[in-house]
């Protein structure tokens, strides 16, 4: 689990492998150790023929869905830049169920942009609007809390959250109508008080709840880990009747943030 000290780091990484004197062949039948990615590279194309050779029909995007998403997770809590998705696993990867066919995002891994929230409304009608939307509640309100754990479950899962949401057609149209239902609520807080108040619906609590257990079961252990936790300690379905602003209070007072900042829904 350790990372070697000439390995590389940064945010195009996807995954790791052993790598350090690893015992292979070499030419006149013998065999020797060597350390880099020349050792470590084969144990991933090992793994991704090995997927292939027992479902042929999977696609290039599939494979790598699954490679990085059945990777054993190290040092920081889902994607990171030592360890990206980390350690491949050959058992989870064959073990995992195959993942619809998805676009794959690019070497950015989607830390400028919005993601989850992109992706799910992307080619509609209200993208704009809606996108425009979520921005702002994002960088006029919540980015007021910095400490809240909503706000550090969105940093650190916002790629794989992107994934999810690409590689699930029923998923991203679940996120779709949230942002939807959740928008008249998102809208309000964002213009404060003086602009009129919009009630907190049981619609909104069901279909946002709809999408956090859609993550928490297709998503990875450190995805499910932090979204079911926090997502129990906010107990949405208290606020059903209440006013935003009222709900908006008690939550930030309790050092959390409302329920409309999902990981989704905010990208």
């Amino acid at each position: 689990g350790n990372r070697a000290f000439f390995s590389s780091y940064g945010d195009p990484l996807d995954v790791v492998a052993p790598g350090v004197r690893i015992f292979s062949s070499v030419l006149n039948n013998s065999y020797d150790t060597f350390s880099g990615t020349s050792m470590a590279t084969p144990h991933v194309t090992g793994v991704a023929g090995l997927l292939l050779s027992q479902r042929p029909e999977l696609t290039n995007t599939q494979v790598r869905a699954l490679l990085e998403q059945s990777a054993t997770d190290l040092g920081e809590n889902g994607l990171d830049r030592q360890f990206g998705y980390g350690l491949v696993n050959a058992q989870a990867a064959l073990e995992m169920a195959t993942p619809a066919d998805a676009v794959a995002p690019g070497p950015s891994r989607c830390i400028e942009i919005e993601c989850g929230a992109a992706a799910a409304l992307s080619g509609e009608p209200d993208e704009w609007q809606q996108l425009t939307t979520l921005r702002a509640v994002r960088d006029e309100v919540f980015a007021r809390h910095p400490n809240i754990a909503w706000t550090d479950i969105y940093y650190r899962h916002q790629a794989e959250v992107f994934w999810l949401v690409m590689s699930d057609s029923t998923l991203r149209d679940n996120a779709r109508s949230a942002i939807r239902t959740l928008n008249p609520a998102l809208t309000a807080l964002l213009r404060g008080q003086e602009s009129g108040d919009v009630q907190i619906t049981a619609a909104m609590v069901q279909q946002a709840d709809v999408v956090i257990n859609a993550l928490m079961a297709q998503g990875s252990s450190s995805l499910r880990r932090d979204l079911q936790a926090e997502w129990q300690r906010l107990d949405a379905q208290r606020f059903v009747g209440s006013s935003v602003h009222d709900a908006w209070q008690q939550v930030a007072g309790e050092g959390q943030t409302i329920e409309f900042y999902l990981p989704v829904a905010a990208q």
